[in-house]
């Protein structure tokens, strides 16, 4: 196993043990006052299992509690949370007595604004090989920068037995810090066009709590100071001479292109996604993470009183440290038949070869299928078609959809729109054209390509796919929608286009192309893989969030999809109900259709993207069991996440050859699989590998964190994440690998297109509840 390190500096404690106190816990509106009283006096924390709060001196001076204390003894083999969040605290007085700036409590958030760590002006200097060009750059474009920066947190690494603590330390996480220094008055007169973009205050935050601002709105127009906004927090109207655009990578590309010339602006946005390469790769996080350890181990942290900690003078080695354990997982093996050997190959080779994995069971052999295009480019789309159906020769999509499925055939029926301005209302005509037809000559359509131009994506709720998406899924129709600008690719990209398609389409059409081959097989438990995603019902960030939608997405051990449910929209106070009676209505599905009998043992695996509440969880626990008496239920709650503040390294990697030019990518990052069970609940999973990694100036990938909450009654946390990572190789939208299991992918493909679907006019959501659309990969 190749050495793999994280962006944890190990501390070591001078003591086993510390006094503290513990009071009775009343609300959090009494923990938060205890906090902002005796602030930079006391750590505060609550305990769960005991209701209470243990609270620790951090100075000698520290005021006594008001009410009764109790005395408490707290130890670093147990108390895991309170020592590292006294590890936090320590740091953080130790940095503000050198730069007040650092905020008070909250995230410990440190930005570098020397002038010599700003990445912009250098970005400009490397673009522009005119010395006299790049200071007139710079000048225009000074309101511009981009720091270096910092989050700081205390955590700890353990899987260890219960009489030996944990691995206490620092987490470190590097990144950028962009700003936009300029009022929207100041852009406006330099000749940026701000209309849509969302503003801030240009002032300082007042909460020193607060990292920069939030956005106050959206700039709608400008007349004179008055900036008039059309999704806003608090007023309608704000100034532009105290306001300023968000500092983001769309807005500083705005600003570029709009102040210079085409050719220099492009040459800078590829320098600035160099200077920010040399940031945030994953050499230079180490090369960062080491300097920053060095400089803060020069004397003890006083964590609290009787309490230091002595920093260590490298980054935490996971693959030899008895507290972690590293290993690397490889790809997982396919099925395509139960009586079939194991296909260890591409799996993309091995359908062309033997066909999908539910040949002799699919029932749709020859289906109907609706092709809805403009005419402007009908030949060449039913050209597209027609090579689609009958493949490619001498490529790798040589069979064609026919026959690398193992169908009998495919019937088409084309309705062709006339361009114009009215792109919607045409193609709603062709639907009903369709549906007409197929009521006339008793032929259900089983599938709808719907041909598209990229820029119809502009046009929001007139776009032709989504009108016509809603139109033919209201008669339980799926739809794959195609842009002709992707129809005219170049002849090498369409066979690999076409073999993705064709694999979206077959699943839509109800197919199983594949299902994973497990080693050992089916466990003695019936198995469910259960999604949880959601959607808020809002037209801009701050309309009023009034509804919510839950989607819930069923999978077989195997990764088989089995079917997907969404909630009627209801207010907040009525969303968890809404989504337990969709997740009961789902699984008494699956447990009908799987034939579950009495007394079976059945464990049912939740992944969530964000965690779930305690109440949530304990609640979905006891209605599941009630309704489902008459079966041993165990349950997994699993947040997977791609927010959090962890990072892995393989120090020595030279990384691999990028596919343009002769440079390597991927230095020092671990290869895809590589796992580090950090706790007992929580691991790390490095998704993008080297090879995954897109270019040599893409920064250092972020792993995948699994946390598994404490009210699960199954904690098999290495299994857990073997089968996340298996769910990779599950999504049937494409044959590339996905960077997160379908189980979330699936579930915010459904989010994403049921926000774009309620913009359209009559579409009734109430359609997804039928039975063929609810087991069939609508979403894809």
């Amino acid at each position: 196993m190749p050495l793999t390190t994280l962006n944890f500096i190990p501390a070591t404690f001078s003591a086993q043990t510390i006094a503290g106190f513990a009071v009775d816990y009343i609300g959090s509106e009494h923990l938060k006052q205890l906090q902002d009283t005796y602030s930079g006096q006391y750590l505060f924390r609550r305990d769960y299992s005991r209701n209470k709060i243990i609270a620790i001196s951090l100075v000698q001076s520290a005021p006594q509690l008001p009410g009764k204390t109790e005395n408490e003894q707290l130890s670093i083999v147990r108390d895991y949370h309170l020592f590292s969040g006294l590890l936090e605290e320590g740091i953080r007085r130790f940095l503000r007595a050198r730069n007040p700036s650092i905020p008070q409590f909250g995230r410990i958030y440190v930005r570098v604004e020397r002038e010599s760590e700003d990445v912009f002006p250098v970005a400009v200097r490397r673009a522009l090989k005119s010395d006299n060009d790049a200071r007139l750059a710079v000048d225009k474009l000074r309101f511009l920068r981009i720091f270096r920066r910092y989050f700081i947190e205390g955590a700890y690494v353990g899987i260890t037995e219960e009489e030996v603590s944990p691995q206490y330390g620092l987490l470190f996480d590097i990144g950028t810090a962009w700003q936009i220094k300029a009022t929207l008055q100041e852009l406006v007169m330099a000749g940026v066009d701000v209309t849509g973009c969302y503003a801030t205050p240009s002032t300082s935050p007042v909460n020193a709590t607060e990292i920069g601002h939030k956005s106050v709105g959206r700039v709608s127009k400008l007349e004179g100071d008055v900036v008039y906004l059309s999704d806003y927090r608090d007023k309608e109207t704000i100034s532009a001479k105290t306001h300023q655009i968000e500092a983001s990578l769309d807005n500083f590309t705005l600003c570029i292109r709009s102040l210079l010339s085409e050719d220099a602006a492009s040459d800078i946005l590829r320098e600035i996604r160099r200077g920010v390469h040399d940031v945030t790769s994953a050499v230079a996080q180490q090369e960062r993470i080491r300097s920053l350890a060095e400089a803060l181990r020069k004397e003890p942290i006083q964590c609290a009183v009787g309490l230091t900690a002595q920093l260590s003078n490298g980054l935490f080695d996971a693959s030899l440290h008895p507290t972690a354990k590293v290993y690397l997982m490889s790809a997982p093996s396919y099925s395509l038949g139960y009586a079939k050997s194991p296909v260890t190959t591409s799996i993309a080779s091995a359908i062309a070869k033997d066909g999908p994995f539910d040949q002799d069971s699919f029932g749709r052999v020859i289906p109907n299928i609706l092709v809805i295009t403009p005419k402007s480019c009908q030949g060449a789309v039913e050209q597209f078609i027609r090579k689609w159906k009958d493949g490619i020769p001498n490529s790798p999509y040589a069979k064609g959809f026919v026959a690398q499925y193992r169908l009998r055939g495919c019937e088409f029926r084309v309705e062709a729109v006339e361009d114009g301005a009215h792109a919607a209302d045409e193609y709603i005509n062709a639907c009903n054209r369709a549906i007409s037809y197929s009521q006339e000559n008793l032929k259900r359509f089983d599938l709808a390509f719907v041909v598209v131009e990229e820029r119809h994506r502009l046009l929001g709720r007139n776009d032709p796919y989504l009108v016509t998406k809603a139109a033919l899924m209201g008669r339980e129709i799926p739809v794959q929608v195609i842009e002709i600008e992707t129809i005219r690719s170049n002849q090498k990209s369409l066979p690999f286009i076409m073999n993705n398609l064709a694999l979206a389409c077959y699943a839509k059409l109800g197919g199983t192309p594949w299902a994973l081959a497990s080693a050992h097989g089916q466990g003695i438990t019936h198995e469910v893989i259960v999604g949880l995603g959601s959607v808020i019902i809002s037209d801009g960030r701050y309309q009023e969030k009034e509804r919510y939608v839950g989607i819930t997405t069923l999978f077989n051990y195997d990764g088989v999809y089995l079917l997907s449910n969404v909630s009627e929209d209801v207010g907040y106070a009525q969303y968890p109900e809404a989504l337990q009676r969709t997740l009961l209505n789902s699984i008494q599905y699956v447990s009908i259709k799987k034939g579950w009998q009495r007394g079976d043992k059945v464990r049912l695996i939740f992944h969530t993207f964000k965690p779930l509440k305690h109440t949530e969880m304990e609640d979905i626990k006891l209605t599941v069991t009630n309704a489902l008496s008459d079966f041993s239920v165990d349950f997994a709650f699993l947040t997977i996440s791609q927010h959090h503040r962890w990072r892995m390294y393989s120090p020595g990697f030279p990384g691999v050859p990028s596919r343009v030019g002769s440079t390597l990518k991927g230095k020092n990052v671990p290869l895809r699989g590589t796992t580090v069970i950090v706790g007992r609940r929580k691991s790390l999973l490095a998704m993008t590998g080297p090879s995954e990694v897109k270019t040599s100036e893409q920064g250092c990938p972020q792993p995948v964190q699994m946390t598994l909450h404490g009210s699960s009654t199954f904690a098999d946390i290495e299994y857990l994440t073997r089968q996340v990572f298996e769910f990779t190789y599950m999504s049937w939208k494409t044959y590339n690998n996905s960077a997160m299991p379908v189980t979330i992918q699936y579930s915010e493909l459904i989010a994403e297109l049921l926000g774009r679907l309620r913009q359209v006019r009559n579409w009734n959501a109430n359609v997804l509840q039928s039975g063929n659309l609810k087991s069939s990969l609508w979403f894809l």
